[in-house]
């Protein structure tokens, strides 16, 4: 019996298929690369496969493996004289301490990947999460995360939020604070509150030391429902919190936003949120089925959280897409 060839684009499509479903071993390089802190040796010196394993006393053949699928990612380049070494985006987001610094985020989302034998489970009726199968990461590790995310996005958004003279920022959830610390950085007269709690708290205050702003931004710890920090803020801040906590939780702390704004203050929510009015987006889908395996709690339409605002006293929402990556802008006032 003759076997029909099948199109060489449709068998295309399917490698691309086979290609997608074992993108996690790419990841793991990654992650791996940054764990054993590769690209800050290479970013020194332009160095040949066995030197790298050396100085780090790795197994050579394994990573030379490692090293050659890094450079097919264009994450490292080599010379003519088989030395590795950073390309520009490994230089600028892959050395801890580099402006663009994602190894927080990068490990984060290794300490991810332990919920995927439990993924296919949340499609059938029922599905309960085990509490065994949570992420755990250490304090320090979140923090981490938290702050790379900020250094990464904060040239994208907070252009948006047209920052006057005497602004005070409120930053409810503030995580590492990254985003009113680069503000009051580059305005000196602006003040501030972050609302964190515990390891969050404690590294946005040590940060606040380091840089010098001790003065003008204070770190609450406490949570963000039941903390009192004043009514006289001229802008919230909500960033990357409605996508991990329940509905009524955003509700609640957007009537909180609003009780402490003085009148005509702002609102700024910032997050990856689903059915992004301009283009439909993947990655907010995609952290819709991860929230969901790990917390059981969906992440919220941009049109919901439009709805949530108003029914907080709000006025004037405006969906802002962001010209580079999958995030949102939503920003309202207060009347």
């Amino acid at each position: 019996m003759k076997v029909e060839k099948p199109s060489d684009e449709l068998l295309s499509e399917v490698f691309r298929l086979r290609s997608l479903a074992a993108g996690y071993w790419t990841s793991w390089c990654l992650q791996a690369a940054v764990q054993l802190d590769l690209f800050t040796l290479l970013e020194k010196e332009a160095l040949r496969a066995e030197e790298v394993a050396a100085r780090l006393n790795l197994e050579p053949a394994l990573l030379t493996s490692l090293l050659k699928v890094l450079k097919m990612e264009n994450i490292v380049a080599s010379d003519d004289e088989g030395r590795f070494f950073n390309t520009d985006v490994a230089s600028a987001a892959l050395v801890k301490g580099a402006p663009l610094d994602q190894t927080g985020s990068i490990q984060h989302n290794q300490a991810a990947q332990i919920l995927g034998p439990s993924f296919p489970k949340i499609f059938h009726p029922g599905f309960t999460l085990p509490a065994s199968e949570g992420v755990h990461e250490s304090p320090k590790d979140l923090f981490l995360a938290a702050k790379s995310v900020a250094s990464l996005k904060a040239s994208i958004v907070l252009p948006y939020l047209e920052l006057g003279k005497k602004e005070r920022i409120l930053d409810l959830g503030a995580g590492s604070g990254g985003y009113t610390f680069l503000m009051a950085q580059e305005h000196p007269d602006l003040t501030g509150t972050l609302i964190e709690r515990g390891a969050m708290a404690e590294g946005s205050q040590s940060m606040a030391l380091e840089l010098g702003l001790r003065d003008r931004i204070e770190v609450i710890d406490e949570d963000f429902l039941t903390a009192n920090p004043g009514e006289d803020y001229t802008l919230a801040l909500v960033s990357h919190i409605v996508h991990f906590v329940p509905f009524e939780t955003s509700k609640k702390l957007f009537h909180r936003a609003f009780d402490s704004l003085l009148p005509n203050g702002r609102i700024f929510v910032h997050d990856l949120l689903r059915e992004r009015p301009d283009q439909p987006m993947k990655e907010p889908e995609l952290l819709n089925l991860n929230v969901y395996l790990r917390q059981g709690i969906g992440v919220p339409t941009c049109d919901e959280v439009v709805e949530w605002l108003l029914e907080a006293g709000f006025t004037d929402p405006k969906i802002i897409n962001m010209p580079i990556g999958p995030n949102t802008l939503i920003s309202a006032r207060k009347p």
